[in-house]
């Protein structure tokens, strides 16, 4: 996936679909990024905060049941939000 904006930051989460944990990778970034997990009734689990000199990140859903998350992926300028399934 590629998010529009002042720069092309390709995305990719994987695995998907997990069994516990999924990588969050952004490729060559060059700001700081906040990651956001929300279940399927956009309830807010998880916020984390990344140094622009880690391009990827681990995000851990084996503490939730199975079914159907989105992660949103923010910079200043640009936002992404991804689709991920726990099984």
């Amino acid at each position: 996936q590629v998010i529009e904006g002042h720069s092309k930051i390709i995305v990719n989460v994987y695995p998907n679909p997990t069994i516990d944990k999924c990588i969050i990778d952004l490729g060559e970034i060059n700001s700081n990024y906040i990651v956001k997990l929300f279940d399927s009734h956009s309830k807010l689990l998880v916020t984390k905060e990344v140094n622009h000199l880690f391009s990827k990140t681990e995000l851990d859903l084996s503490a939730y049941a199975n079914g159907n998350y989105f992660i949103s992926i923010s910079t200043e300028k640009e936002s992404f939000i991804q689709k991920i399934v726990k099984q």
